[in-house]
């Protein structure tokens, strides 16, 4: 399977659904925790939302890696 630019696709498809659960779960953490802040829920710092936004970019990295997309 090829990248429409040509590029080869990892071809072990189980590295790519682990890498997109992974991206996934940190962008629902990332939502809730966000959505409980401005909704008085929670009380968290910005550096905790901060944290979890580092989070949510390395694994979309790993997705995108895992997919075979560099840039």
């Amino acid at each position: 399977m090829t990248h429409p630019d040509g590029s080869r696709i990892m071809e072990n498809q189980t590295e790519i659904q682990k890498a997109f659960v992974e991206h996934e779960c940190a962008y629902f953490t990332f939502v809730e925790k966000c959505r409980d802040v401005l909704s008085g829920k929670s009380a968290a710092d910005m550096s905790e939302l901060e944290q979890l936004a580092r989070e949510l970019e390395e694994k979309f990295k790993s997705l995108r890696e895992a997919w075979g997309i560099v840039g």
